[in-house]
Formats: structure tokens, C-alpha cells, sequence
């Protein structure tokens, strides 16, 4: 029914509210408060109208000032004006001028400018009229949503609508274009373009062919419903490709279907994404500041993710979920990344989040992973996370895990997850055999002993760092900086290692090339492991490495210093010098990998070399004095017998002062 007005709004007296002030105004919608620091107004009504003053009050969005009277004698008029200001690097202005009468209708003309963006918008209501709306107008001009809010996404918005009342039914059209879309982890709005058809009749508003681009990942079609008592709407598209709308998914070619219903209060929402071998589907409930997650649930194949909980979103509704993975793959979800690759898995996990969004986020979690599979290891995982903050989290991380015979275990914080560089965690880092990560991280790790390290792990720009490690690989201890660079698509990696007291037989697996473990066959005594032609191409490598004091019980070696680059199958140890109570050694080493048969090329010079401290037994055919000498072979082969086995070069020996015999 139309609204009507009363005969009069005389008052038979004068009241007057002069020069009211509140200092502090906190306003709560949608569970999000709102701080208006000073707001002043004065307020009258008697005889001949009503008037409300508010000054120089201050909001979130600048200086708030307006002025509206009403007339209490028909036809009432209207007339006031409402403004906001501000200042500074990011100026805001808001103008709303009301005029007209009550009894016929009321022209409000408002308009907007932030820096370069513009929106002007024109309503005329005709408050006693069946279908008050006569006349909607409104065109946005380069708005950026980021001129009204800093924190907002980036969207550059362009629109127009438009709508008028004839036969008692509001018709029209809206349409907004994005000139910059994107997807939400580039910070941006996957939104193209949104249009739909007005309409208004019997106190019912509809939306329909809604249609709404989102760019390479498709479009949503469909038709919507609001009134008092119901709001609903359904959405359909197909194609829709989300790995555009969140580029860390995977792309995808869904058939999708929303579905929302209720009433202002509270709204159900069901959606449901299939392709092939894909489904997902949520259901759940948005009331009274709380998403009630009945099911939300993700299926791949015989794999499964599923959680449910609830979420409010006011400090007086904690939230609460929990999710179970049962033999869930993450590579057939997530995306290549800055992180790289994620290699096929089979997860079983159990996810408990609970927190509070208001006044701050607020996050307890742990991660529970049951015995699982990842790299096609046997994997298990416990983590424990908090968290503080949305802009810029405050996150504590305390996780251990188990791959395969690789331990790991991490603790510290991170300020905030889209940008690593905040990164700051202990790392300790243990296992049988450092060979055994290139499983893990696609690096040529060498062969060694047991091995406990830790020290820092660090990220910036695709560069991790394990920053002042120290520990023990075998009987030697080990310490130094070592850095992935995974910026090239073959990872550079740098370290700069340092050994106090080296165990030669740690090095074991830098000569035979596979395992410290392997056996070569009975009566063979040189190493038959063949060198991984793979692992010598699977990255590049800058490597220092010194050992200042050498145990060995066969070899008069006191220390030793090398410098390693791999470059595109090509290892170069140059230069790799001994120092020796019985004189020095020095020399390089290049193995040439990029063929199916490695090429290997060593020369190596001695200066007052004592032979008989290497080799006792020389004693009897050399009796005194220092020697000097040069050793340059060529070598073919994958493994140090083959190589030897096809040595070809030159050795030569000269004394001074002694004598053979």
C-alpha cells in the first residue's frame, strides 16, 4: 500500500536541541564498526517545519556537514544538502542536494569525486506513489575503488543505469565495466563487466539477464528477486575457468550453478562446481553475523577435501572450522607458483581453525597429517599456527614432518603470507643421506652420511636462503650460507660452506657417486656407482667450500679448498688444492656431463711432495728427497672405475737431492 502523510506535522510548541555534540560515535553494521570521532548538530521543530543542522563533525571518509528542513504544512517541502570533505594526498568530496515536496516528490541529486574518480547519480521519490521510484540515474567515471578505501582491491570502474516508472512498473538497465580486471591473488577484481535488466513492481525489486564477464575465466548468467520478506537469487555458467579468477589454482572448465535464498535477515546459499572427474559444492547460511558452513566439499577422483564450521564475522560471533582431507592431491588444485611446482601426493589430514574476525583477525590452527604420501614418500606432519592481523599478519608457525627418511622441523614467524620477504623461520633440518632431498626439492644434493643441520630459512623474490646453518654430516661438522635461486627455470644455487674438522670419509659420496651405502660387485675395489646424469643437469651451482683441519688415517691431507661451479652439465672444481705435512697439491677438475658418456679432465701439480708419507712402501725404491710433479689425465666413463679404466695422459716426477733405486 502507498505510504500516506498525516494532515499537519505542526507542533503546538517550539523544541530546540542546540549545539549537540557526541565525541565518540561508533556505528555497527554488518557486524563492521564504523568511528565518527565528533559529531555536532542542532535540531528544531515547531510551527512551521522541522530542521536538523549537523557540523563540523568528523568520519572515516573526511569532515561530514548538512543541513535538512522539512515544511509541516502540506505540500512539505524539501530542501537540504548533505557534504563531505577531505584533504590531504587523498582528497574525497561528497555533494547531496535534496529539493521538492513531500506530497508530489523529491529530487536527490548527489555527486562524488576522490582524485581522478567521478560518479554522479540522480533518484526522484515519490514517497505517496504506488512504485516511489520515478527516475534512477547513475554514471561511474573511472572510479577507483582504491580512492575511497587504500586497502580495497584494484578496480577502475565505468557504468551507467537507468530507470523510470511508467504504468506503475520501474524498468531499466545497469551495466559497470572493469578496465582493469584480474585475479584476486594480483590484488585485483576478476570482474570484467556485470549487466542486468531493473525492474520494480508490487514492492518487489527483480534483476534480470544478469550477465556477469569475468574475463578468460568465463561468465555467470542469471535473475534475482529482493523484497521485504525474500531475497533470492541463481547464477549459472559454464566453461569457467578459475585458475584467471585465483591464478594458484589450476585451470579448470566447470559448469557452475549458485543458488541463494531468504530474506534479508538470513540467506541460504548453495553452489555446485563440476567437471569430469571434479566436484565441489558448498551449502551453508549468511545470518545474523555468522556463515554457517553446513558442507563444504571439494571430490578428485576417489579424493576428498571437506570442512564445516562456522564463521562470524563480529567480535561477538567467534569461528570455528574443521576439515578433513582423505588421499587429497593439492597439485591437482593448486597451481605452479612462486614456490614452484607442487609434485602429486596423497594426503590424509585433519584441519582445526578457530579465531575471531572482530575487532582484529585472529587465528588458532593445527594441522594434523595422519601417514600419507608426498613425493611418493611416506609423509607425516604436525603444524600449529596463530595468527593476528589481515593487512599485515602476525603468524607464528611451529611444524614438524617426516618425509621419507627426511626430517624437518620449523619455528618463527611470518608477517605476512603474500609477501615471503617477511619470512623468519628456524629450520632443522636432518636425515640419512643429503642425496635424498633431490626427491624432495628437484636439487643434486651429493651422498652422505647421517647429517643434522639447522639454521635460518629466508625468502625474497624466489631466492631461499639457509642463512648461518650449522651442524654435523657424518663425523665432520659443517656451517655455512646456502641459497636457492629459483628465478631461471634450472635453479642456481650458491653456498658458501665451511668445515672445522673434516672426516675425508664423509666425502665418499662426491667420488662414487651414489649412495655412502652401495657396495661395488665382489673384488672390485673402485667405485662402480654411476654418476646421475640427471642430477648434473637438473640445476646450476656456485659453491666455496673449505676444510680447515682433515682426520684422515691414511693420507698426510691437513686441509683442503675448492671451489665448485656447475653450469648446464658442466662441473668444474677449480681450483681444489691440499694442504699436506708431506707438501701442497693443487689443481682442477672439470666433468662434462652434457653427453650420454661423462668427459672428465684433471690436472693436478705437487710442489716438495714426500712420497713416502703418502705411500710408505715407496721407501724402498725412493729414498730421500721432496719431489715435484704434474698429473694431467682425460677420462671417459660414468663411474670412477670406468673413468680410470679409460684414463689417458701424462705423469710426470722430478727429485732434487735424492736418489731411486
Amino acid at each position: 500500500m502507498p505510504a500516506t502523510l498525516p494532515e499537519t506535522l505542526r507542533l503546538p510548541l517550539r523544541v530546540r536541541v542546540h549545539e549537540t555534540v557526541i565525541d565518540q560515535l561508533t556505528v555497527v553494521r554488518g557486524g563492521e564498526p564504523r568511528e565518527a570521532s565528533r559529531l555536532a548538530f542542532d535540531g528544531e521543530a515547531g510551527w512551521q517545519s522541522w530542521t536538523l543542522k549537523v557540523g563540523a563533525s568528523e568520519t572515516p571518509f573526511g569532515k561530514l556537514d548538512g543541513r535538512l528542513e522539512i515544511g509541516a504544512n502540506p505540500p512539505y517541502p524539501v530542501d537540504g544538502h548533505l557534504d563531505v570533505a577531505r584533504g590531504g594526498d587523498a582528497p574525497l568530496a561528497v555533494n547531496v542536494i535534496a529539493s521538492g515536496t513531500l506530497e508530489r516528490a523529491v529530487e536527490l541529486n548527489a555527486t562524488l569525486r576522490a582524485q581522478s574518480s567521478a560518479a554522479d547519480a540522480t533518484l526522484v521519490y515519490a514517497p505517496l506513489q504506488a512504485q516511489p521510484i520515478e527516475r534512477a540515474a547513475a554514471t561511474l567515471r573511472a572510479l577507483d575503488l582504491r580512492h575511497l578505501l587504500p586497502s580495497a582491491p584494484e578496480a577502475i570502474l565505468d557504468g551507467t543505469l537507468t530507470a523510470s516508472t511508467e504504468n506503475r512498473e520501474l524498468r531499466g538497465t545497469m551495466k559497470v565495466i572493469n578496465q582493469v580486471p584480474g585475479a584476486i591473488d594480483a590484488g585485483r577484481v576478476p570482474l570484467s563487466s556485470l549487466a542486468a535488466r531493473i525492474g520494480a513492481a508490487n514492492d518487489t525489486f527483480t534483476l534480470d539477464a544478469i550477465e556477469a564477464e569475468l574475463g578468460d575465466a568465463g561468465k555467470l548468467r542469471g535473475q534475482g528477486r529482493i523484497s521485504a520478506n525474500e531475497v533470492a537469487f541463481q547464477l549459472g555458467g559454464e566453461q569457467l575457468n578459475v585458475h584467471h579468477v585465483y591464478t594458484a589454482l589450476q585451470p579448470t572448465r566447470l559448469t557452475a550453478s549458485i543458488e541463494t535464498r531468504g530474506d534479508l535477515a538470513s540467506q541460504d546459499i548453495r553452489a555446485k562446481l563440476t567437471q569430469r572427474a571434479y566436484r565441489a559444492s558448498f551449502d551453508g547460511t549468511v545470518a545474523a553475523g555468522t556463515i554457517s558452513v553446513r558442507q563444504a566439499r571439494v571430490d578428485i577422483d576417489d579424493s576428498s577435501a571437506e570442512a564445516k564450521g562456522s564463521i562470524g564475522l563480529d567480535s561477538a560471533h567467534p569461528f570455528d572450522i574443521k576439515a578433513t582431507l582423505s588421499r587429497f592431491d593439492p597439485s591437482r588444485v593448486v597451481d605452479r607458483g612462486r614456490l614452484g611446482k607442487l609434485h602429486p601426493a596423497r594426503l590424509n589430514a585433519r584441519v582445526d581453525a578457530s579465531g575471531s574476525v572482530q575487532p582484529v583477525v585472529q587465528i588458532r590452527a593445527s594441522i594434523d597429517v595422519a601417514p600419507s604420501t608426498a613425493f611418493g614418500l611416506p609423509t607425516t606432519a604436525k603444524v600449529r599456527w596463530r595468527s593476528r592481523g589481515v593487512d599485515k599478519p602476525e603468524i607464528v608457525i611451529d611444524g614438524k614432518a617426516s618425509i621419507g627418511e627426511t626430517r624437518l622441523g620449523v619455528n618463527g614467524t611470518l608477517v605476512n603470507p603474500q609477501d615471503l620477504r617477511s619470512l623468519d623461520l628456524r629450520l632443522d633440518l636432518s636425515g640419512r643421506d643429503l642425496a635424498q632431498l633431490y626427491t624432495i626439492s628437484g636439487l643434486p644434493f651429493p651422498s652422505t652420511p647421517e647429517y643434522e643441520l639447522a639454521g635460518h630459512l629466508q625468502y625474497d623474490d624466489r631466492v631461499w636462503t639457509f642463512r648461518r646453518f650449522s651442524g654435523k654430516v657424518g663425523r665432520s661438522d659443517l656451517a655455512g650460507n646456502f641459497a636457492v635461486d629459483r628465478r631461471a627455470a634450472k635453479p642456481f644455487m650458491r653456498a658458501d660452506l665451511k668445515s672445522q674438522n673434516l672426516d675425508m670419509r664423509d666425502l665418499a659420496g662426491f667420488v662414487a657417486a651414489t649412495d655412502t651405502e652401495s657396495v661395488n660387485p665382489p673384488g672390485r675395489l673402485l667405485p662402480h656407482g654411476e654418476f646421475r646424469l640427471d642430477k648434473l643437469n637438473a640445476a646450476n651451482a656456485d659453491v666455496r667450500f673449505t676444510g680447515e683441519r682433515i682426520r684422515n688415517e691414511t693420507l698426510p691431507l691437513n686441509r683442503m679448498a675448492t671451489h665448485l661451479v656447475l653450469r648446464d652439465g658442466v662441473l668444474a672444481l677449480d681450483p681444489l688444492t691440499f694442504g699436506t705435512d708431506a707438501g701442497n697439491i693443487d689443481g682442477k677438475l672439470t666433468l662434462d656431463a652434457r653427453n650420454p658418456t661423462i668427459m672428465v679432465v684433471a690436472d693436478f701439480s705437487g710442489d716438495q711432495l714426500r712420497l713416502e708419507r703418502f705411500a710408505p712402501q715407496v721407501k724402498q725404491v725412493l729414498q730421500t728427497g721432496p719431489v715435484k710433479g704434474r698429473v694431467r689425465l682425460t677420462m671417459h666413463g660414468n663411474s670412477v672405475a670406468a673413468m680410470l679404466g679409460a684414463a689417458n695422459g701424462d705423469i710426470a716426477l722430478a727429485m732434487t737431492g735424492g736418489s731411486v733405486s
